[in-house]
Parts: C-alpha cells; sequence; structure tokens
C-alpha cells in the first residue's frame, strides 16, 4: 500500500543545508507498521508562497529499510530509508531565493 506523508517545509531547507540525505523519520508507529518493504511513501510539504502557502509533492521515497533511531533522536523513533535506485526527489537550488520556489522541477 502505497501511503502519503507531510513533511515539514523548515526541516527540509534546514536538513538539505546541512547535508542530510532523503530519509523519512518521524514518531509515526502505525506509518512505520504499515508501510512494507517495495513500499511508496508520497511526500508532500507546506511551503511560504505569494497569499500563503502551497503544497508541492516533493518526492517518492520507495522503502529499502525499516529502522529505529536512537532514543531521543529529534525527528522521531522510526525512519524509513529509501531505495537510491527507484526513489525520487524534486531537485532545487540550496539559494535562499529558491527556498521560496516550487520543490518539484524536471
Amino acid at each position: 500500500m502505497d501511503l502519503l506523508a507531510y513533511w515539514r517545509w523548515d526541516n527540509d531547507v534546514s536538513d538539505l543545508d546541512d547535508g542530510a540525505g532523503f530519509h523519512f523519520n518521524s514518531n509515526q508507529e502505525r506509518l512505520h507498521a504499515c508501510l512494507a518493504l517495495g513500499e511508496s511513501l508520497w511526500i508532500v510539504t507546506g511551503m511560504p508562497a505569494a497569499g500563503g502557502r502551497s503544497y508541492p509533492l516533493v518526492g517518492r521515497l520507495v522503502v529499502r529499510a525499516k529502522t529505529r533511531n536512537a532514543p531521543g533522536y529529534k525527528y522521531g523513533r522510526f525512519r524509513e530509508r529509501r531505495s537510491r535506485r527507484s526513489s525520487r526527489r524534486g531537485t532545487r537550488s540550496r539559494s535562499r531565493s529558491a527556498r521560496r520556489c516550487p520543490c518539484m522541477r524536471r
């Protein structure tokens, strides 16, 4: 079963600037339990936009592994690790001005 998850925009921007990879971390035990290896987690985010917020699709994470993070990890207890071959993430520049642009560009 494919699932949809929300990814906080401010976490995405700061973590990518710090060199973080494309994985999904959360405290959502049910999501972690329901998502099987090889299934897709579609990720959307809410980002600043003219007149409010926009909610673009950030990417598709195909689950390669499911693990537990160290106790007290800032983004939650559970991690879905991506398949590098099958997962797709929108590309964008890391400049400050690009943070206001849509994530998905092809």
